[in-house]
């Protein structure tokens, strides 16, 4: 391979919003550089829930945004190259206010404490992939499956079934988290349910 074929990955940030979900959500992506915005925003849709709204996209030296529209719904014309400072002023005043009591704080909890996890569990909220490739270990789905981790929410208080589900996409979607906490087996790799359990989710209170 010659110093011409050679590229070092970029990360893109994308913030989002998904239909009944309250505030933005954050997904990561890398691409290759020279990646056009549009093509980006292709790749993304295809990670993330397909209802999904895109705020704003970018990676570490460039954002973009469309002040009043979603940036994958507005023309190219109304499409502004600003700054991620910018950018986090706009949304953190676009979503400063919401029901009573909501507020921008972050709280950083254990799955644990906010939800029961164990397989054969039907009547869950949704369920995590626990069992087999690389790829597909920690996949949140919203089909049964006995062998499954189902994912109960007891403190719905705190969050939304909904809202956990796509955290945990987003953690899923960045595809080095959980092939590091699962182990080997003879035929497939495993995610122990203390590992899911001890996950930290942060929770905006």
């Amino acid at each position: 391979m010659g110093p011409e074929s050679m590229w070092i990955p970029i990360k893109w940030v994308f913030y989002y919003v998904v239909p009944g979900h309250e505030g933005h959500l954050l997904a990561e992506l890398v691409l290759q550089p020279g990646t056009s915005l549009q093509t980006a925003l292709t790749y993304i849709r295809e990670k993330i829930d397909p209802k999904a709204c895109i705020l704003a996209a970018g990676d570490g030296r460039k954002a973009y945004i469309a002040p009043g529209k979603y940036l994958d719904q507005a023309a190219p014309d109304e499409i502004q190259h600003t700054t991620w400072e910018r950018v986090q002023r706009i949304l953190t005043k676009q979503f400063a206010s919401g029901p009573a009591g909501s507020s921008n704080v972050l709280m950083k909890m254990n799955l644990s404490q906010i939800a029961d996890v164990n397989t054969e569990l039907p009547d869950a909220d949704f369920w995590i992939v626990v069992s087999g490739t690389k790829e597909i270990i920690g996949m949140p789905v919203r089909e049964y499956q006995p062998e499954h981790a189902g994912i109960s929410i007891f403190r719905p208080d705190l969050v939304a079934p909904e809202s956990l589900f796509h955290y945990i996409q987003v953690m899923y979607s960045k595809g080095t988290i959980f092939p590091l906490l699962c182990r080997r087996g003879p035929s497939a790799y495993h995610l122990d349910l203390e590992t899911i359990e001890g996950m930290p989710i942060m929770l905006q209170i």
